[in-house]
């Protein structure tokens, strides 16, 4: 009996390492791909940019406080021109803090809270910070892998675990 219990437990422990090594060696790799991301980080005077496009609205994360207030972590994505004439791409971060939704989100009401939302950001006063890229691919990939950004509010209120 002792020798079949040490068996079974050899076979978890090398396994856990097999699943433990294999976990750490693809953290490693998101590692290197998020840092060659940021070092594709231009400077850039977000004062001396003009807008051209708008190119997409992105939501990184919807927290609850516990009593139907939600805090909307945000970035949009614009195309930029500076004043010498260089293209960049801008992820322009915003939060809106004390989103009032006075009921459950559910995916029926859904729709509703984001309206909710948009009202109240629309306040203004939700802008933090800026970041530029020069090319739109290192942007987007600056939003979904480090930023873990979603394309539509539905998805982050899904993956921020406010409904099921």
């Amino acid at each position: 009996m002792r020798k079949h219990i040490e068996s079974l437990l050899e076979r978890n422990i090398s396994g856990l390492s097999i699943e433990l090594g294999e976990k750490l060696e693809k953290y490693e790799k998101e590692l290197e791909r998020m840092e060659r991301i940021e070092n594709k980080i231009v400077k850039v005077n977000s004062e001396e940019v003009e807008i051209i496009e708008q190119l997409g609205e992105y939501f990184i994360d919807i927290k609850n406080d516990g009593s139907y207030r939600y805090d909307v972590a945000h970035a949009s994505l614009y195309k930029v021109e500076n004043e010498a004439g260089n293209v960049y791409f801008e992820i322009a971060c915003h939060d809106t803090y004390g989103v009032d939704f006075t009921e459950k989100v559910t995916e029926y009401n859904i729709d509703f809270f984001e309206d909710t939302w948009l009202a109240e950001d629309q306040k203004g006063g939700t802008y933090y910070d800026s970041i530029f890229f020069k090319e739109e691919k290192d942007a987007i990939d600056y939003l979904k892998m480090v930023l873990r950004a979603h394309e539509s509010f539905e998805e982050a209120v899904r993956a921020s675990g406010l409904i099921e």
